[in-house]
């Protein structure tokens, strides 16, 4: 009886130590890749393990796979990180308008932006592709 015991608790603990171990090669994957990341906080979304830190004066999340591979990413900063291009391409479309805030989003699709823009009247939310492209997502008026 002692036996049977210990061999399901034995079995039951296989996945947890796997699951310890990935965790453990991610931080490590992680600090090497962003030693100067602050504010690191580890979380877990069902069978992925998301992390969430600040780089460089950036937000930014980076989420994984149960294997370890990254799915997506997603870094949060204002106009001054945006690149040129992108800038033109947001003045080119909403000119006058100043930017409030830029979500990055980069996934095995691509990378996009979602800016959020505001005049006196008005908050406007826009999706922007790496081309430039651009396609309105909602405009809000201040109260």
């Amino acid at each position: 009886m002692k036996k049977i015991i210990l061999l399901l608790l034995v079995v039951a603990s296989v996945p947890a130590l796997a699951a310890d171990s990935l965790g453990t090669k991610l931080a490590d994957k992680f600090s090497a890749a962003f030693p100067q990341a602050k504010n690191v906080k580890w979380y877990t979304e069902g069978e992925n393990t998301a992390v969430y830190y600040e780089n460089e004066g950036i937000t930014s999340h980076i989420w994984y796979d149960a294997q370890g591979e990254v799915l997506k990413t997603r870094r949060y900063y204002s106009e001054k990180d945006l690149t040129p291009f992108m800038k033109v391409k947001v003045n080119q479309r909403y000119p006058g308008k100043e930017i409030h805030g830029i979500t990055e989003i980069s996934n095995r699709d691509g990378l996009f932006y979602v800016i959020t823009l505001e005049d006196q009247k008005n908050w406007i939310q826009a999706r922007f592709e790496s081309t430039g492209e651009s396609s309105l997502i909602q405009k809000m008026k201040k109260s």
